[in-house]
């Protein structure tokens, strides 16, 4: 049976989470280090293909359904939570008549963890019981919306290959596996840093860019 974490059980899954103090989000950008994780307070949140290069990864974010042709399957056997919209985008892009089900054979059978389906605000809600993530700017913003939004213990938030505007291109440990380089422009850059220091902000929450 298809276990989700929505509105209805998200206690159950609070209760798993309470022990976690920091949050370690991985994205694909020039600062992209693989760190190991030190301690059980640590929750490691991996962005797309990101994964393929983290151990012990505890959730993974897709936005794109796409994303899932460049991530290792042996890694989705061992994630136990992914994080999806309740309508994933394709080829960049919103689209409007499947939901996140019909496209179980892009990570079934090897994903066997739980689901946290969310409402991505590009196309209307359907179900009144999913989680509610505002951020429309990346699946790092969408990461930072569901610690500061869900996840109180959690008082600090670091970011590796995240919001740097030194340089937006792509780690070289991703570039293989990636036929462009990353489309994202200084500006961009600045919006997705911006939203995520204001969340925390807003949230209480300490924010370390690496």
């Amino acid at each position: 049976m298809t276990s989700i974490v929505s509105l209805d059980t998200l206690s159950q899954f609070q209760s798993k989470m309470k022990c976690k103090t920091t949050a370690f989000i991985f994205g694909k950008g020039p600062t992209f280090q693989a760190r190991p994780k030190e301690s059980d307070t640590e929750l490691y949140i991996c962005v797309n293909d990101s994964i393929n290069q983290i151990d012990q990864c505890d959730i993974l974010v897709v936005n794109d359904i796409e994303t899932f042709e460049k991530i290792d399957k042996e890694k989705l056997y061992l994630v136990p939570y992914l994080l999806l919209p309740e309508r994933p985008h394709t080829k960049n892009k919103p689209q409007h008549e499947k939901i996140w089900s019909d496209f179980r054979n892009s990570f079934e059978p090897w994903f066997q963890g739980s689901y946290i389906i969310y409402h991505l605000a590009t196309t209307p809600k359907l179900s009144p019981s999913i989680l509610v993530l505002p951020s429309m700017c990346s699946g790092s913003n969408t990461a930072v919306d569901l610690v500061v939004k869900y996840l109180p213990t959690i008082s600090t938030v670091e970011l590796y290959g995240v919001g740097m505007k030194k340089q937006f291109q792509y780690n070289e440990v991703f570039l293989k596996d990636n036929k462009h380089n990353s489309v994202y422009n200084d500006e961009y850059i600045g919006r997705i840093r911006s939203h995520i220091e204001k969340s925390c902000q807003q949230a209480k929450r300490t924010v370390i860019f690496h």
